[in-house]
């Protein structure tokens, strides 16, 4: 194992450590037996519903994945495309989730060049954090009943992301003119970006993007749904485009923060909302709490199991685990 890896399994551990005070210090600050009360209200069945949703946007996700590299050329075995992908799952806890970059690693077997692999990171990074803004603009039910002013605040952000996305102009103008010429890590930087740019152009294409981005809103709402249906058991009367809006916002400002999964910030501003939306603050903890739980938490588990399994399968095949 590489310092590279070694540090990303320091941040994992770091973060769930973290996640742990958190947790505990919000159980203790609400009231335990308050919180214990709350989370008891939630069936098996209801909570094995809660997780099928949230299984099923992680699935769609790893379907655009899986469509990017096709259009790429890169066409994976599927069951082995699909742990590749849950692998990364457990490394959402590394800042700004570069972590994920692990899956590039278990596809040089497959031949798909580092370029094309991280270039795909990033277009879905870009589709997630646009995902999240568009359906952040569903917390504006709290406050207006306007459904064309919250879809003229969707179709900009839609227009925003695009414009993201073809940032290989841009690139190539700074590179050209060397405005930073004094600064050569910089420039070397922006050159490496856009040749990791270029290798993908593939991906620029007006289609292929808005497809993705209606594909990644739908994941997210799905999760989303499933957190709603938190609220909904524990007993917050709110419309689902209320509850996908409250998710949909926190998860928007904990990846804003740069922090690790977004922890503590996205707690934070969880609570909050919930808050404002007419829940008291032991079930405001116990919503918040379970909602992490069967998003953010069950994909990290489902990650691990990812990894576990592809660590047995290349033991066994002579072949180095990962080394990032």
């Amino acid at each position: 194992m590489d310092q590279k890896t070694k540090k990303n399994f320091r941040f994992f551990l770091i973060s769930v450590a973290a996640s742990i005070l958190i947790y505990t210090l919000l159980v203790f600050w609400s009231g335990a037996p308050e919180i214990l009360d709350a989370v008891k209200r939630i069936t098996g069945f209801q909570l094995l519903g809660i997780l099928i949703l949230s299984l099923t946007g992680f699935l769609i996700r790893f379907g655009r994945w899986y469509w990017y590299l096709h259009h790429l050329d890169h066409n994976l075995p599927l069951l082995q495309s699909l742990r590749i992908y849950f692998s990364g799952l457990l490394f959402v806890l590394t800042p700004a989730r570069a972590g994920e970059a692990v899956r590039s690693v278990y596809l040089r077997k497959y031949e798909v060049p580092y370029a094309n692999s991280l270039w795909v990171m990033f277009l879905e990074q870009v589709n997630d954090i646009a995902g999240m803004l568009i359906l952040s603009c569903l917390i504006m039910s709290l406050f207006t009943n306007s459904i064309l002013f919250i879809i003229s605040v969707g179709l900009l952000v839609i227009l925003v992301a695009m414009s993201a996305t073809h940032s290989t102009t841009i690139l190539k103008f700074i590179r050209q003119h060397r405005p930073i010429s004094a600064m050569p890590k910089i420039l070397n930087l922006i050159t490496k970006a856009e040749q990791t740019a270029e290798g993908a152009t593939k991906l620029f294409n007006i289609k292929l993007q808005l497809v993705g981005l209606t594909v990644t809103v739908c994941a997210f709402a799905l999760q989303g749904l499933s957190f709603y249906l938190v609220t909904r058991f524990l007993g917050l009367d709110i419309t689902p485009w209320t509850g996908i809006g409250i998710y949909a916002f926190s998860l928007s400002i904990g990846s804003f923060s740069f922090l690790p999964g977004g922890l503590g910030s996205t707690e934070a501003i969880m609570i909050g909302l919930l808050s404002l939306a007419g829940a008291a603050m032991p079930d405001a903890v116990a919503i918040t709490i379970l909602g992490r739980a069967t998003n953010l938490w069950f994909g990290v588990s489902l990650g691990a199991l990812a990894t576990l399994s592809l660590g047995l399968s290349h033991r066994k095949n002579g072949l180095p685990v990962f080394s990032l």
